[in-house]
């Protein structure tokens, strides 16, 4: 009924903005037409000259806002103007796209998630992963979501879920990725940077401030740590910006080194 209610006032509000719109209008083109065929032949100006009718002028309008009626007009017209943006109906509120990550994503701290259950309005919502690599969801509570893939979060959640409803439908998104990446020896701008989505060598290459002259560019190594021990990655900058061998330029993931001899 809440719902029914609230559509029926935004129909109502559309409904008067633009009958205030209207009125506006036509109560324009009223004034003008008064002007052009209602004043008198020749009107005074400030100057002490006169013009023939249907001459529009600053000072002729002037000289017709000035009549009690025509003032009248004037504040209706600022007050349907008013009216018609009091009462428009709201823009909805812009709704982030989910980020584009891969199948085998692994969730970590500062990723934003939204979590919904079908049918379960009160079980639709956004949480961000905390540093600890948790995140709490109603009436599952705390959930280690760090170093976890998008489907194995919302299996774990399906599985808790199921203690308190039949066959529940969870859906699971990234909406946004914050992850670290590292850029070292000879950039402008060494340093961790974080970002806000998966970028690749390039991007993070870029983001450093490119390569000094000094750079060993054909010899860059991105170094990465996974399941216990380091794999190295070998990429040469010359051939890339030369659009030669593009598979090196690979995504980075969170923790990534990008070293610059």
């Amino acid at each position: 009924m809440e719902a029914v209610g609230c559509f029926d006032y935004g129909v109502n509000c559309l409904k008067l903005a633009s009958i205030c719109d209207d009125l506006r209008r036509y109560i324009t083109i009223y004034v003008l037409l008064f002007h052009s065929f209602s004043l008198p032949i020749r009107a005074p100006r400030s100057d002490g000259r006169y013009t023939s009718g249907g001459s529009l002028y600053l000072e002729d309008l002037k000289f017709l806002f000035d009549t009690p009626m025509m003032m009248h007009l004037s504040r209706l017209i600022a007050l349907l103007s008013l009216c018609s943006v009091a009462f428009a109906a709201p823009e909805p509120p812009a709704t982030p796209h989910p980020a584009v990550v891969p199948y085998d994503y692994k969730v970590g701290e500062g990723d934003l998630l939204e979590i919904s259950v079908w049918k379960e309005e009160g079980l639709t919502k956004q949480v961000m992963v905390r540093p600890d690599g948790g995140l709490t969801f109603p009436l599952v509570g705390d959930v280690q979501a760090g170093g976890m893939t998008v489907d194995q979060i919302t299996d774990e959640l399906i599985k808790r879920l199921s203690n308190y409803m039949s066959d529940p439908a969870v859906n699971v998104a990234v909406v946004t990725v914050n992850q670290k990446v590292y850029v070292v020896g000879k950039v402008n701008k060494p340093g961790d940077f974080t970002t806000p989505a998966r970028i690749d060598v390039m991007q993070a290459l870029a983001m450093a401030g490119g390569l000094t002259p000094f750079a060993d560019s054909d010899d860059i190594k991105i170094i990465r740590r996974e399941h216990g021990r380091e794999i190295t990655f070998s990429f040469d900058y010359d051939e890339v910006t030369a659009g030669e061998s593009l598979e090196q330029n690979i995504v980075l993931q969170r923790g990534d080194v990008v070293v610059v001899p």
